[in-house]
């Protein structure tokens, strides 16, 4: 079970989910190949409504996610037309509203997807390992800060230097079959040329 909050209640707001298969490598650490993504869309297209609850089944899409922002898929909502879909390759899901996440909301970060057993401040862990199932909120203690420092995040120069790394990366990871078997690097449909920064 993975737990979501968000405020954008936006008709274009969507939860991107990557299939990862993890091999083990001779140093002990893990080796992550992207198998393919999908999109979930959380609302419909009145921006007041809540999160639709029910069954979904997602199909996955070829190459990264990080090819979504690709100029073409960016400003779109019709993803289905410009991505290519895996053949018998699908994701089942059940979405539904959690009201006893209302309590304790403010302790949730926004737009990120949590489990329960995860450790996250301020929540007391749970005998049956999901804290935020039935959460119980610890007791709060107030105390102040001396010398408080904070680190800004890299400028938008470095930010965007390392997303290309990061598109370059999955395009080189990312398989996907080609003709007659054989193995081709693909990020976004059609345009292996456009994951290579300038």
């Amino acid at each position: 079970v993975l737990y979501f909050h968000t405020s954008l209640r936006l008709p274009s707001t969507v939860v991107v989910l990557e299939l990862v298969s993890l091999s083990p490598r001779p140093d002990g650490s893990q080796h992550a190949l992207g198998r393919g993504f999908t999109l979930l869309e959380l609302f419909t297209n009145r921006p007041e409504a809540q999160a639709a609850d029910g069954d979904r089944r997602l199909s996955l899409h070829h190459g990264s996610p990080r090819g979504l922002l690709h100029p073409v898929l960016r400003d779109t909502v019709d993803y289905s037309s410009l991505l290519k879909t895996i053949d018998g390759a699908h994701l089942d899901c059940v979405i539904k509203n959690h009201p006893a996440l209302v309590s304790m909301i403010h302790l949730l970060p926004e737009n990120v997807l949590v489990s329960g057993n995860e450790n996250i401040p301020g929540l007391s862990a749970s005998p049956t390992g999901d804290a935020l199932l039935r959460p119980q909120m610890l007791k709060m203690l107030p105390f102040t800060l001396n010398r408080l420092t904070i680190s800004l995040q890299p400028s938008l120069e470095k930010f965007e230097s390392q997303l290309l790394q990061l598109i370059n990366a999955d395009c080189h990871n990312t398989k996907q079959p080609g003709p007659e078997g054989t193995q081709r690097t693909g990020c976004h449909p059609g345009k292996e040329a456009s994951c290579r920064g300038s």
